[in-house]
C-alpha cells in the first residue's frame, strides 16, 4: 500500500470528528488553518483543517492529512465534507411562537368581530 493510502483511516477519523461538530462550533474554533497532530497506532500526523465556505446553511471543511515530513506534506491525502446547518427549536423558542400565534388569532377573532359589527354580517 502507498503511504498515502495508509493515512486514510486518519483521515476518515478526522473527517467523522469534524463532521459530528455543529456549525457554530465550526465557526469558533476554525477561525484560520488548524494544525495540530494525531496519533494512530504508533504512528503521528499531522492534520490540518479549515473552512472553506461558511454559508447559513452549510460550513465546507477542508482536512488534510500527511506524516509530517517535508516531501509528503507538500502532497498531503485530504478530503472536504460539508457540515450541514440545522435549527434547534427551544422549549422556550416554541413557548414564544405559540403565545405569538395566540396573540395573532385573539387579534383576527377581535377584527372578525368588529367587520361583523360594522357590515352587519351574521
Amino acid at each position: 500500500m502507498k503511504q498515502p493510502e495508509q493515512w486514510r483511516p486518519v483521515l476518515e477519523a478526522e473527517i467523522k470528528r469534524w463532521s459530528a461538530t455543529s456549525c457554530a462550533e465550526l465557526a469558533s474554533q476554525l477561525t484560520g488553518v488548524r494544525t495540530y497532530e494525531v496519533e494512530f497506532g504508533s504512528t503521528k500526523y499531522q492534520v490540518k483543517v479549515q473552512i472553506l465556505e461558511n454559508t447559513d446553511s452549510y460550513v465546507h471543511v477542508g482536512i488534510a492529512v500527511d506524516n509530517g515530513h517535508f516531501g509528503r506534506a507538500m502532497r498531503p491525502l485530504s478530503s472536504s465534507v460539508n457540515v450541514r446547518g440545522t435549527t434547534r427549536l427551544t422549549s422556550a423558542a416554541i413557548g414564544e411562537a405559540l403565545n405569538r400565534v395566540c396573540d395573532l388569532v385573539i387579534w383576527l377573532m377581535g377584527a372578525n368581530a368588529m367587520f361583523r359589527r360594522r357590515y352587519s354580517v351574521q
